[in-house]
């Protein structure tokens, strides 16, 4: 993209070489150092094609950094290798400033919160943008089920839903303890930075209340938190031009986006 420079690089997870990319704008005032925005869209694994908002929201003045995998396990493997990511972007680029922004999409909105939770102090976390994020991974697990058996197989949401339950590494009735410890309802307690969840209102993939859950939890707490809420589906538009017609399903996708921007423009 023009004005955006990429820059690939290695860092260690787990004792394993992950390969990861930063985008930032192609000129910085000298000197000038941009905050670092993490940025994971959940079940994402091939991270050096870093997706168009990522390098939107480095055209608006931040250092957008996105890693591969070690393994792909929801909310569970992905953690660690961001985190290691954050860190080497830290310390090895010298135009990355001291604060830490996470947007995450999906699951891996859940996984953001979760690592606001865990690192917020170690790695500078100012805010997070959590689009469409899962609250409990069980509650998930068991819609996405009943939506795959339930629904015809040319249903795009079908084939996504389909790629959630591959990477399943265990079922709630089975391991019950792995999927509290990895809910997003479970630790925002821990959490003390801005948050903002964006939701379609009429997602299919993950159901509105599993925002409105994070929220008025949130909202209890006495949490620094808002949600907004946009027309359709929101992010969970499926990328068919027909399906984004739907309804007119891509203000939905657009607003998410921008609702977006505006968040990440208040710590720039």
């Amino acid at each position: 993209m023009l004005g955006v420079e990429k820059i690939d690089f290695w860092h260690k997870s787990d004792k394993r070489q992950l390969r990861a990319q930063l985008c930032k704008p192609s000129r910085l005032v000298p000197g000038r150092k941009i905050p670092l925005v993490a940025f994971d869209v959940g079940l994402q694994f091939r991270v050096w094609e870093i997706p168009l908002f990522a390098q939107i929201i480095s055209l608006y003045g931040f250092a957008v950094v996105a890693t591969e995998y070690n393994r792909i396990e929801i909310a569970r493997g992905e953690i660690e290798d961001i985190v290691s990511a954050i860190r080497y972007a830290r310390n090895s680029f010298e135009f990355v400033d001291s604060k830490t922004l996470l947007v995450g999409v999906s699951m891996g909105a859940a996984s953001m919160l979760n690592i606001a939770a865990k690192y917020q102090k170690e790695l500078g976390i100012a805010g997070i943008a959590a689009l469409a994020p899962f609250a409990d991974l069980a509650r998930a697990y068991y819609y996405a089920t009943a939506y795959t058996m339930t629904r015809p197989k040319d249903d795009p949401r079908v084939g996504l839903l389909k790629l959630y339950l591959k990477h399943i590494y265990a079922m709630p009735h089975i391991k019950p303890q792995e999927y509290i410890s990895r809910s997003p309802t479970n630790f925002v307690p821990y959490i003390d930075c801005p948050v903002m969840l964006v939701h379609g209102k009429n997602d299919k993939i993950v159901p509105v209340d599993h925002s409105l859950e994070l929220y008025y939890k949130m909202l209890y707490l006495g949490k620094d938190v808002k949600l907004r809420l946009v027309p359709g589906e929101g992010v969970h538009t499926p990328l068919l031009f027909s399906e984004q017609l739907r309804s007119l399903n891509f203000i939905g996708f657009l607003q998410s986006c921008l609702l977006t921007l505006k968040f990440l423009k208040n710590f720039r």
